[in-house]
């Protein structure tokens, strides 16, 4: 199976909050409390592998945010009184503050932005940082979604999900 297949198979999952790790569900009910309380600005981050973007999924489904992939994508509709969320975003001040200076005069309800480090003038940041539960919960659901992968077994490093990702990528898949 190709990367894009397994990833966008992943991805497809994130609609179903069963599938969030439990770093990834104690972030997003941070996140949505937050935002429920009128905050005009939030920062989610965490290293490469974290699964920022999956949670970003599942928060644009569920919630009916706006979600971009980039700061250069176009919104497909105004984002009046919505909650928008934005992935890759740099974490240098004057860039994100760019992303949500720009959709704020859009009339956005909110902005959310997803970034690699902390950005350091966010009223609201919430790290996602993965723990070995993080990676046993991925790796059965590796296995239920794909059984024929041997997904790799949680190490000292639990930084990324990317490892067990990728590992789908690896072997031979039938459906």
């Amino acid at each position: 199976m190709r990367w894009a297949e397994a990833h966008a198979r992943l991805l497809d999952r994130s609609r179903d909050s069963q599938i969030l790790t439990p770093s990834q569900r104690a972030a997003g009910n941070s996140i949505v409390r937050v935002l429920e309380s009128g905050a005009p600005y939030l920062n989610l981050w965490g290293m490469v592998g974290s699964g920022k973007t999956f949670l970003a999924r599942h928060l644009a489904h569920d919630a009916r945010c706006v979600y971009l992939s980039s700061p250069g994508n176009p919104l497909t509709e105004p984002p009046i009184g919505k909650w928008v969320l934005v992935d890759n975003v740099s974490a240098m001040r004057s860039e994100a503050r760019a992303v949500y200076n720009g959709l704020y005069w859009q009339q956005a309800a909110a902005v959310l932005v997803i970034t690699q480090s902390r950005v350091d003038d966010s009223l609201f940041t919430i790290q996602l940082q993965l723990s070995a539960d993080d990676h046993t919960f991925v790796q059965s659901t590796i296995a239920a979604l794909f059984p024929k992968v041997n997904a790799p077994t949680v190490g000292a490093d639990t930084s990324s999900l990317w490892p067990l990702v990728a590992a789908c990528t690896y072997s031979e898949l039938t459906e």
